[in-house]
């Protein structure tokens, strides 16, 4: 499992990134080593878990949604200091997860030093950054969402209108029909092209105000406009509309939308060499193809080892269940996936896969039957 680790892309292309998953991977296989570590040896164990919950700290700083490997340590805690037992255990198991804890707290010291505010974790959004996601652009997204998931497509649908209103003031129409373009019949026969032009109008006109900030490269306000609220509401109610028109839609097919984005690809999206110049190279297509079907193996397999190693819990945890409540949170809950952000947790997928074919003995089934086929090659051969 490590020789595919090193081999495949989907990690060491990213090590001369400076976004979080060049080391976001790393820290959650050091957190994984120590905590089994922890779990595996009488010696320095208090050590190792508080080690392993250091990583975990550091992790939820990289990507908060990374605290869903709590529950990891938290039930592999309980089974070696029961909190049920003593009091002993109780304050074993506080002061390993106040490791984390003071992470997370002298990073809230961090920020507020420097921003005057209480800002736990690193604020992505908020009123004063000079950037689109505002509750106004949230809203827009949602209501896209109802249709077309995949963020790439709702950026060709907007960064072009936004660009053009903040850095030339241009809110022209045809930035509009360009938008209401993309949307389906379904969506227009309960919402009317004209009532979403003129929720585009309202929103070119707020970024409009927003210019000046831009230009000046100042922050905006501290606080949320009431413009900003209204704009959010009119998209918002778009969505209401469609959830009561369309439960079916809403609620089971755009989640199963969600889980193809998180699946179906061959996690190379940043490497430029397997993108669209070069997709007439045959090589280059096959390698993609290949990255394509393993990575759905590695969820095929996360799913069957629900089943496989059923009997081991704590394997079943790492392996299967918590990058599942991942996915189905990406899913219903926070919908705007890139393919980068399972990247974390794929190292729990390839140790699944190496249970999964421990488990199965497909290696020495798939060993034999090589023998096999090559000694009935030889024998014919030999007959000839």
């Amino acid at each position: 499992m490590m020789s595919s680790y090193i081999i495949l892309p989907y990690f060491y292309s990213y090590a001369f990134y400076t976004l979080t998953e060049s080391i976001s991977p790393l820290l959650f296989i050091f957190f994984l080593y120590f905590l089994l570590k922890a779990n595996n040896r009488e010696k320095d164990k208090v050590l190792n878990y508080a080690i392993a919950s250091f990583f975990l700290g550091y992790a939820i700083l990289t990507r908060p949604y990374m605290g869903l490997a709590g529950l990891i340590l938290l039930y592999f805690l309980n089974k070696d200091y029961p909190i049920t037992q003593k009091l002993q255990h109780l304050k074993t198991n506080f002061l390993i997860f106040a490791v984390a804890g003071v992470m997370l707290m002298t990073w809230a010291v961090r920020n507020w030093l420097i921003t005057g505010k209480l800002v736990f974790l690193e604020k992505a959004t908020h009123p004063e950054n000079l950037d689109r996601v505002k509750p106004e652009f949230n809203a827009l997204w949602n209501f896209v969402k109802c249709w077309e998931p995949d963020g790439d497509k709702m950026n060709e649908i907007h960064l072009g209108m936004f660009y053009a209103a903040i850095k030339k003031g241009d809110t022209s129409q045809v930035y509009r029909e360009k938008f209401v373009a993309k949307i389906p019949n379904y969506i227009t026969q309960i919402i009317d092209k004209t009532e979403i032009n003129q929720s585009l109008i309202a929103y070119q006109t707020l970024l409009l105000s927003q210019k000046p900030y831009f230009d000046k490269n100042i922050p905006m306000p501290s606080e949320y406009t009431a413009e900003q609220w209204k704009v959010a509401a009119l998209f918002d109610g778009f969505v209401s509309r469609f959830k009561q028109r369309y439960p079916f839609r809403y609620y089971v097919l755009n989640p199963l939308k969600q889980l193809g984005l998180i699946v179906l690809h061959s996690n190379t999206a940043h490497i430029y060499c397997f993108q669209e110049p070069f997709r007439h190279i045959q090589i280059l297509n096959i390698v993609r193809y290949c990255l394509v079907v393993f990575h759905i193996s590695l969820y095929v397999i996360m799913f069957l080892n629900l089943w496989w190693i059923r009997t081991n819990f704590k394997e079943t945890l790492i392996v299967s269940i918590t990058p599942l409540l991942l996915v189905l949170f990406f899913m219903f809950i926070f919908q705007a996936v890139e393919q980068r952000y399972m990247l974390p947790f794929l190292p729990a997928l390839f140790v699944g896969l190496g249970f999964f074919l421990q488990k199965t003995n497909l290696v020495d089934k798939t060993i034999k039957l090589c023998k096999s086929l090559t000694l009935k090659t030889n024998d014919s051969l030999s007959a000839t």
